[in-house]
């Protein structure tokens, strides 16, 4: 039973690493989509530049 737990942490660990944090919140934030802003990439500094301090700290976080 154990090892059926851990194929189904590693799985869920793998589904939730693999949503673009940044993507979502600036686009909930600002309607924008981050890929086409600045250097193109989904992390905090780049959610910070397109949406502000507070959307680029949680991306960082999350």
């Amino acid at each position: 039973m154990q090892i059926v737990l851990d194929i189904v942490a590693v799985a869920l660990a793998y589904v939730i690493g693999s949503v673009p944090i940044g993507l979502l919140i600036v686009k909930i934030v600002t309607g924008k989509d981050i890929r086409q802003i600045e250097s193109g990439r989904t992390g905090g500094t780049n959610a910070m530049r397109a949406a502000g301090f507070w959307a680029g700290f949680a991306t960082a976080m999350l």
